[in-house]
């Protein structure tokens, strides 16, 4: 693997900031002039502050790679699922949350196209989203509601939020997404939606005068029996 900036850095600083010996060179310190015993006592002070300088980069280095372990902690193991995207839409990171939604390995979901588990007739729509992110363009809602496919070739519904992630100037764009799985919500919806319907259907084909009334008298409901009844009133 080849080694970071800051790693060629110190190998760099630490090969000139070795001690200078004249006797290296040939040259008995009886015969050091004294411009050139000046020359040698300033590059031993420059060597002392490289010295200093590499042990504050290192210092820095070790809080830095610290700092990015407790920010991969945090991403890894949030509750909410989140995805890091390339400019390409191909998949560089993703969170446990994530792999377990997807029922899929890190090794399985890494390098390979989002759109390999959203549902085809939602591809359009998350593109739409992914594209417009990229252009930087302002959105009024930056969250779409999709389906993705699942290790067992399941559908699940999950609503996705997504922005550019913070990037410098030798980093390339990436987009940061959130999945919420909003599939468990949808089912208690749809659940609701046809108790109601039910509940609707056998008021309004019963045989029974049913109605409904506020607490000042008024009527909030009632099916066709009493309707025809008042009409004959």
């Amino acid at each position: 693997m080849e080694k970071s900036a800051s790693k060629r850095q110190i190998d760099f600083s630490k090969e000139f900031s070795k001690p200078v010996k004249p006797e290296e060179f040939g040259i008995q310190s009886a015969e050091l002039s004294a411009d050139l015993r000046k020359a040698i006592a300033s590059l031993q002070v420059y060597q002392a502050e490289l010295e200093m300088q590499n042990e504050e980069l290192r210092e820095v280095h070790e809080k830095l790679e610290s700092s990015r372990n407790r920010y991969f902690e945090l991403f890894n193991f949030a509750p909410t699922g989140y995805v890091l995207l390339n400019s390409a839409y191909i998949i560089v990171e993703a969170n446990v949350a994530v792999l377990d939604l997807l029922g899929l390995s890190r090794t399985d979901i890494n390098n390979t196209p989002l759109l390999t588990y959203i549902h085809t007739e939602d591809h359009r729509l998350l593109v739409s989203l992914l594209d417009t992110l990229l252009s930087r363009k302002a959105m009024p809602k930056q969250d779409v509601v999709i389906r993705v496919v699942t290790g067992t070739s399941q559908y699940r519904t999950i609503k996705i939020e997504g922005k550019l992630a913070d990037r410098s100037e030798i980093e390339p764009e990436q987009i940061m997404l959130a999945m919420m799985d909003l599939t468990e919500l949808e089912k208690t919806r749809k659940a609701l939606a046809d108790s109601e319907n039910l509940y609707r259907s056998l008021v309004y084909s019963s045989m029974d005068h049913i109605f409904m009334l506020s607490s000042d008298g008024y009527f909030l409901t009632s099916n066709q029996k009493v309707i025809r009844y008042l009409a004959r009133a």
